[in-house]
């Protein structure tokens, strides 16, 4: 059988990225003034040069509801302020960004409070959701970036944000006697993984066929695969492997202190 492995790393671009995105929404004088969770980012763009030309577009969601806001990023927005908060493994969260700015019908002017710095975005409302974008041209080049937010209503911080990370349901499942089944063409499993933790699971492949390894989540893991033999096979973007049997898969956090959600599904293509 042959593996593919798609990894939903779904990234988070913060106030002062610069990727891009397409944008036909005309903007209008509104209030911004709350509690925002980031829910999406967008990117596109228009290059050319001697030899090519050609549009890019790229998008990265967030669901908090998925990982019970444990990582999600929330704007606090006053009358003349935004900060940025971020959830910290343990108990705690910082603020990792916190500006003033000036507000003039669609746009904003972000001030660096420290060095006075200053960067204009475009603001408004997109389908219910306050749109921060960026937008440029050079030489020829068109680029803009859309970060999306949902109001937040909830109490803040969340609760997740206060309470330590438990291990999930499928504990214990830290070594290879131990595995979680996984079968093929079900729904995606929910895990955990705490500081320290790891995971394994195991499914079954047959010769002749291809599987798809699925996996989604707010933070950096990795992820390695064995056959029967138990031979590693470090599983790379859109790389196919001969492997067939009891087939065993790892997973854990990049660092040390990466903690989070995620989810797990195998099946055939």
């Amino acid at each position: 059988m042959k593996i593919a492995l798609t990894v939903f790393i779904l990234m988070v671009f913060l106030l002062f990225s610069t990727f891009c995105s397409d944008s036909s929404t005309e903007p209008v004088n509104i209030s911004i003034e709350g509690n925002l969770v980031f829910k999406k980012s967008v990117a596109s763009g228009e290059v050319q040069d001697e030899e090519v030309e050609y549009d890019y577009y790229h998008e990265y969601i967030y669901n908090p509801e998925f990982d019970n806001f444990h990582s999600a990023r929330i704007l606090v927005i006053t009358n003349n302020e935004i900060s940025l908060y971020l959830n910290s493994p343990g108990t705690e969260y910082d603020v990792v960004h916190n500006v003033e700015y000036k507000k003039s019908q669609d746009r904003l002017t972000l001030i660096d409070p420290s060095t006075n710095n200053t960067h204009t975005v475009y603001c408004y409302f997109e389908d219910e959701l306050l749109v921060l974008e960026n937008r440029g041209e050079d030489e020829g080049d068109t680029w803009s970036e859309k970060s999306y937010y949902q109001i937040y209503n909830d109490s803040f911080p969340p609760a997740s944000w206060t309470i330590q990370l438990q291990n999930d349901s499928f504990e214990p499942d830290d070594s290879l006697g131990i595995a979680t089944q996984i079968s093929v063409n079900s729904p995606a499993q929910n895990h955990v993984i705490t500081q320290g933790d790891q995971d394994w699971f195991k499914f079954n492949a047959q010769t002749d066929s291809t599987y798809l390894i699925e996996i989604t989540n707010y933070f950096g893991i990795y992820l390695t695969v064995y056959d029967s033999d138990m031979n590693e096979h470090y599983m790379n973007y859109g790389l196919y492997s001969d492997l067939f049997g009891e087939i065993f898969i790892k997973i854990g956090a990049q660092e040390e202190n990466n903690e989070g959600y995620y989810s797990i599904s195998v099946s055939t293509e």
